[in-house]
């Protein structure tokens, strides 16, 4: 009987050590997935772009204007971005290079049309390279480092991207807005900060990559040269098929100091989705020496249609000019992108532009461009 207790006893503590090690080796390969989970959260993600667009000036009329020597031009773009995020905080940089643009080529002649082209100075550089992270554990979040400064305010869901949406550059960004360049910049927001009611707050250098021509050294000095800021408030309102914004802007690295506010409204209906800019530079100047392409009054409307193979986008602004006797400028533009896998990406688009300048030249004048483009992205 002794001897049946204690076999009885010896197989349970067997069983008993058992069932222990499977639960230690099943809870160490629970963990292991966590970690696994853990660290494939906070990883690396890469995000190759490569962006072909061909444009072609079907019709132009010029004042004095004989630069454009070449009617159509074939240009790309390559973008990667490589994000790495840990726990709260995360850090972008977006590599950057362009086919270089020929001087009397159509995004040259016409930059206006053409906002993906020439951003890299004919090089391959890093454009952006910031931090971010999360505000409060209520909500927000900022960022600091190198950034493109002109998709951090006034931003819009259907005209905010030169490679997928519009090219035209009055159909991205409010045209009184002097933004640098890609430039050191840091932005705090909240857009639930009172309710349904925000708020953006942002400081950048004056001087951008462009106005630099390239040399990172450069982009914080606050000299003779490079001696400014760009600082902007916004304050943001949403609800159930809108977000509207109301903001006040200001570059002392201009001179003189250029300020300005603006406006914008982005709607959900049942027609499509509409974004309606409003902007206007308050400087005082003298109106009969101020750069004949300094923009002192904005109006831009821009629809965007969800269809069964793509998205059909269509845009005007109106530019009314600072200086005396100078043309208002107006600016149409209509593209259909067509989804042809999940990579590629098919856009033919239809661009006019009436009375501008063409470059800095106060001479360069034109009066009428009617332009067709096709471009292509691929997302790798």
């Amino acid at each position: 009987m002794l001897n049946i207790r204690i076999t009885l006893m010896a197989i349970f503590c067997l069983e008993l050590l058992a069932f222990t090690a499977l639960a230690s080796e099943k809870q160490l390969t629970e963990d292991k997935v966590a970690e696994q989970a853990s660290i494939a959260a906070s990883g690396l993600t890469v995000t190759p772009v490569l962006t072909v667009t061909h444009q072609s000036v079907n019709h132009a009329k010029y004042d004095e204007i004989d630069r454009l020597t070449e009617s159509s031009e074939t240009l790309y773009s390559i973008d990667i971005e490589l994000e790495y995020q840990l726990n709260d905080l995360g850090l972008i940089m977006l590599l950057e290079h362009n086919s270089s643009a020929v001087d009397s080529g159509v995004s040259k002649t016409f930059p206006q049309l053409n906002s993906d082209a020439g951003t890299t100075t004919k090089r391959t550089q890093v454009s952006e390279f910031y931090v971010y992270g999360q505000l409060t554990d209520e909500g927000g979040n900022w960022q600091l480092g190198l950034a493109e400064v002109s998709t951090l305010i006034d931003t819009s869901t259907i005209a905010n991207n030169e490679v997928s949406q519009f090219l035209s550059a009055g159909l991205i960004n409010n045209q009184t807005i002097m933004f640098p360049d890609y430039a050191v910049s840091a932005r705090i927001q909240d857009l639930n900060a009172f309710g349904n009611t925000g708020y953006r707050l942002l400081l950048s250098s004056g001087a951008g990559m462009e106005e630099v021509e390239g040399y990172y050294q450069d982009l914080l000095l606050v000299s003779a040269s490079h001696k400014g800021a760009f600082s902007a408030l916004e304050l943001v309102t949403k609800d159930d098929g809108y977000q509207a914004n109301l903001g006040v802007w200001q570059n002392t690295n201009e001179a003189p100091t250029q300020s300005g506010i603006y406006a914008g409204i982005d709607m959900t209906t049942q027609l499509g989705d509409f974004n309606i800019r409003l902007g206007r530079n308050i400087t005082k100047v003298d109106t009969s020496t101020v750069d004949p392409k300094s923009v002192g009054q904005f109006y831009g409307i821009a629809f965007h249609k969800e269809l069964t193979r793509g998205v059909f986008g269509l845009g005007f602004n109106l530019s009314k000019y600072q200086r005396d006797n100078v043309d208002t400028s107006r600016n149409w533009e209509a593209y259909y992108r067509i989804n042809l896998n999940q990579h590629m990406f098919l856009t033919p688009a239809l661009q006019w532009l009436s009375a501008g300048y063409a470059t800095s030249n106060e001479d360069a004048k034109f009066t009428d461009v009617l332009l067709a483009s096709l471009r292509l992205e691929v997302y790798f």
